[in-house]
């Protein structure tokens, strides 16, 4: 999630400047070809996107993008047919930017919404994720890289030694307000082969507001405010009495608030601090697939022994209440 956070803002930050750059020139580079040219220079999968339209000379100046899908480029497990349903796509992405403020060296985003955002992963049984090789820089990109590496081979070790992949806010080059940064209607979908789960995150809400970063002034400027709605259920083999079987590992509504301090004040270096309140609401689960006789028959006789009988108490279960919530668990 702190990755998704820090991705946001730079996106924001970056998006911001560009369109401030020249409204012809803007639009220019912003077309839906040449926004398509650019997302598939640095992506591993086959990138299509539907629609690029932007707004320069209204109040916010407003870009949109529409229906933008990342497809694998190589079969499953090996297999020569590759799957026509995308990775990633994204049924509508808007960003809103208020330009004057940019005069004083301060990026007013209004608003940044990703709508319908989904993920279809899939694990092989070797590990190989098709999401990550999707995300991955194309092999023509990396190969020259991979020269220059070689014929500096000390220089590069020392710069790595040193943590120069560090992140300051510096590097924003401006003040950055955000009223509203939203993933809204998200799902995930995860087949891990590795692990034999299958996982889901329906209904996925989450939002970063009142965005307030300063490089020149973190200890005054330097917080987020956060909100997360989601739906996630785990389901798997599990052993149950002995025998392997489906099971249900979790089945989670999830929902809560929090705070992000986004940079560390003293070095300026990204390194969130978050403090959240999640609450599961009533009826979620997890585990409670078995009962400790069957998670444990030795545990479960010596405590008979004993004369405690625990053999038909459920390991996990459901969240009933009580404890003065209402609907759930804090």
């Amino acid at each position: 999630m702190k990755k998704l956070v820090r991705v946001g803002l730079i996106m924001a930050g970056v998006a911001g400047a560009a369109l401030g750059g020249g409204g012809w020139w803007v639009k220019g580079q912003l077309s839906r070809e040449a926004v398509e040219r650019q997302l598939q220079a640095v992506c591993g999968g086959r990138v299509s996107l539907g629609a690029s339209e932007l707004e320069v000379w209204g109040s916010p100046t407003r870009w949109r993008l529409r229906d933008l899908k990342v497809f694998a480029t190589v079969g499953r497990d090996g297999k020569a047919e590759v799957p026509t349903e995308p990775v990633l796509s994204l049924r509508e992405a808007v960003l809103e930017v208020s330009l004057g403020s940019l005069m004083s060296g301060t990026l007013d985003v209004q608003r940044l919404n990703l709508d319908g955002l989904t993920v279809d992963e899939y694990v092989s049984p070797e590990g190989v994720s098709d999401l990550k090789l999707v995300m991955a820089k194309p092999k023509g990109m990396a190969e020259p890289k991979a020269e220059v590496v070689k014929e500096a081979e000390p220089k590069v070790e020392k710069v790595e030694k040193t943590g120069a992949a560090e992140f300051k806010a510096e590097q924003l080059g401006f003040t950055l307000r955000v009223r509203e940064a939203r993933v809204s209607n998200g799902q995930l979908f995860i087949h891990n082969r590795v692990n034999k789960t299958k996982t889901r995150l329906e209904g996925l809400q989450f939002a970063l507001t009142d965005i307030d970063v300063d490089p020149a002034n973190l200890a005054g400027h330097n917080t987020v405010k956060m909100a997360l709605e989601m739906k996630l259920t785990m389901e798997g083999r599990g052993k149950v009495a002995g025998e392997m079987t489906d099971v249900t590992f979790a089945k989670l509504d999830v929902s809560g608030s929090g705070k992000m301090q986004p940079f560390d004040e003293t070095t300026g270096v990204w390194s969130p601090v978050s403090d959240w309140e999640l609450k599961l609401a009533k009826g979620s689960v997890l585990a409670g697939y078995m009962t400790m006789g069957q998670a444990s028959a030795d545990a479960a006789k010596k405590m008979k022994d004993f004369g405690l009988d625990l053999s038909d108490m459920p390991m996990g279960g459901g969240v009933a209440g009580g404890g003065g919530a209402e609907d759930g668990v804090q």
